[in-house]
C-alpha cells in the first residue's frame, strides 16, 4: 500500500492561492465520502488550517492520487488545475515525517505554536467519523499525537511561542497606542478569542466584538469583562470610529467588502489598521488602496514571526531528534508487516518459547531424553504455526489493506511488538 501526502502550505504558496482552495466542512465531508467510495483508496484524512490544506492517502500502488484529488477539487472548487500547479507531494517515510513535523509545530508559520496539535486531532476525528482511517493512518496519527506532546514536554520550543493572534496584536501595538485605541474584532472563534484577550492584556481602551451569532460575541465580552457585542450587520457603523480592525472568521465570502466599507473608509481622516487573519480572507484587499487604510494579511506577519522564531532556534535540533525517533518507530512497524520479518518473528518467538518450556520440564531427564523433548516441543510449535506462517509468506511486496491488517493482528496475537 502506498502512503502519501499532497500539501498546499504557507511555505511557497501565498494566501491569494490558499484561499481559493480552502474547503468548508461540507466539502471536506463530501471529499472523504468520495475517498470511501473509491475502491483503490484504503484510507484518507484531510488536514486544513489557515496555513495548509493537506490530503493524506493510503492507496494501491498504481492508483493516481494526484489525478483523483485534482478531479475532486475541480468538482468542489473549480480549482483543480490551480491545485495541481501548487501542491507538493511526499510519499512513504517522507509523508510520515511531514505529519510528525506538522504535529510538533516544526512546520508551522510560528515554530512551536500550540494550536496545530489540536487541529491535527480534529482532522483525524473528522476522518474517523467518515470511516476513512484504518491501520496505517491510525498508527501514524497516534504517533504524531505522541510526538507533539513529547516535543512540548521535553523541549522549550513552545515556551514563549506567539500565536498568529498574538503576532497580530504585537503588530498593532507597534502602529498605535492601544491604551487610547478603539478596536473592532470580527469573529468569536478561537483565534478571535486569542486576539481579544491579547488586546485586553495590552490595556486596550475600547473593544467591540462582531459576530454572525451575536450571542457568542456577548459570551466572549462577558468572559473578558470588557467590550460591546454586535452583529455583522452593524460593522459599517463601527468602521467610522475604529482605529484597529482584526478579523478572523470562518466565512467563505468577504465580510468587509468594497461596497460595504469603501465609502465609509474613504471619508475617514484618521488612519485605520486592518489585519486579516482569515483564509479565505475576510477583508477585500482593494480597500488597501484608500489613503487612510493599511491592510495586513496573515502572510504579512512573517517579519514579526521570524523574530519570534529566532528565540527558539536552539531547540529545533532537539525537537527534530524526537521526530526522528517517532519516524523510526513508524518505519519499524511498517517494515514488520511484510512477510520476511513477520515469519522470522513468529519462528523466533515460537522456538524460544518451546525451548524454554521444554528445558524447564526436562530437568530430571537424561541428556538424550532432554534433547528429544526439546525437539518434540519445537516440532509441535512449528505444526501449530503452519497456518499463520503460510499466510505470512503469501504477503507480497505490495500487500493489500486486508493483508496488512491481518499481519498486524498476528503481531498482536503473538505479542511480536516487543
Amino acid at each position: 500500500m502506498r502512503l502519501a501526502v499532497h500539501a498546499i502550505t504557507h511555505q511557497g504558496c501565498p494566501v491569494e492561492i490558499r484561499e481559493r482552495l480552502m474547503l468548508d466542512q461540507q466539502q471536506r465531508r463530501s471529499l472523504l465520502r468520495s475517498c470511501h467510495a473509491q475502491r483503490a483508496i484504503s484510507e484518507a484524512c484531510i488536514l486544513q488550517t489557515c496555513n495548509r490544506l493537506e490530503f493524506y492517502l493510503v492507496t494501491g500502488e498504481q492508483f493516481d492520487q494526484r489525478a483523483f484529488l485534482q478531479s475532486q477539487l475541480q468538482d468542489l472548487r473549480n480549482e483543480g488545475d490551480l491545485w495541481a500547479r501548487h501542491a507538493r507531494s511526499m510519499e512513504g517515510s517522507d509523508a510520515a515525517r511531514h505529519l510528525l513535523m506538522v504535529a510538533t509545530g516544526l512546520d508551522s508559520q510560528l515554530i512551536g505554536e500550540n494550536q496545530i496539535l489540536a487541529q491535527v486531532k480534529a482532522a483525524y476525528c473528522e476522518a474517523v467519523a467518515a470511516h476513512t482511517t484504518k491501520l496505517i493512518l491510525n498508527r501514524l496519527f497516534h504517533l504524531a499525537f505522541r510526538a507533539g506532546k513529547d516535543v512540548r514536554a521535553n523541549t522549550t520550543i513552545s515556551r514563549g511561542a506567539v500565536s498568529i493572534a498574538q503576532a497580530a496584536v504585537e503588530v498593532a501595538a507597534r502602529s498605535m497606542d492601544l491604551t487610547k485605541a478603539r478596536a473592532l474584532v470580527i469573529g468569536a472563534g478561537e483565534n478571535a478569542h486569542l486576539v481579544a484577550s491579547a488586546l485586553v492584556k495590552k490595556g486596550l481602551a475600547e473593544l467591540v466584538i462582531a459576530n454572525r451569532d451575536q450571542e457568542r460575541a456577548v459570551a466572549l465580552c462577558s468572559q473578558l469583562g470588557l467590550g460591546k457585542a454586535i452583529g455583522l450587520e452593524q460593522i459599517s457603523r463601527q468602521l467610522r470610529r475604529a482605529d484597529l480592525v482584526i478579523s478572523s472568521t470562518g466565512s467563505s465570502d468577504l465580510v468587509i467588502t468594497e461596497q460595504l466599507a469603501g465609502p465609509i473608509l474613504a471619508a475617514r481622516r484618521r488612519p485605520i489598521l486592518m489585519i486579516d487573519l482569515a483564509v479565505p480572507r475576510d477583508i477585500d484587499p482593494v480597500l488597501g488602496k484608500i489613503k487612510t487604510v493599511m491592510i495586513k494579511n496573515i502572510d504579512d506577519l512573517d517579519q514579526h514571526i521570524n523574530a519570534s522564531r529566532s528565540k527558539r532556534a536552539d531547540q529545533i535540533p532537539k525537537a527534530k531528534a524526537i521526530v526522528d525517533q517517532y519516524l523510526q518507530q513508524f518505519q519499524d512497524w511498517r517494515n514488520g508487516l511484510s512477510a520476511v520479518p513477520l515469519v522470522c518473528a513468529l519462528m523466533e518467538t515460537a522456538m524460544s518459547t518451546a525451548r524454554l518450556h521444554a528445558s524447564r520440564y526436562a530437568k530430571g531427564f537424561c541428556q538424550e531424553d532432554r534433547q528429544a523433548l526439546v525437539a518434540f516441543a519445537e516440532s509441535l510449535a512449528k505444526k501449530l504455526l503452519h497456518g499463520p506462517i503460510s499466510f505470512a509468506r503469501r504477503i507480497g511486496q505490495e500487500p493489500s489493506a486486508d493483508q496488512i491488517a491481518a499481519a498486524e493482528l498476528l503481531r498482536q496475537i503473538f505479542d511480536l511488538h516487543g
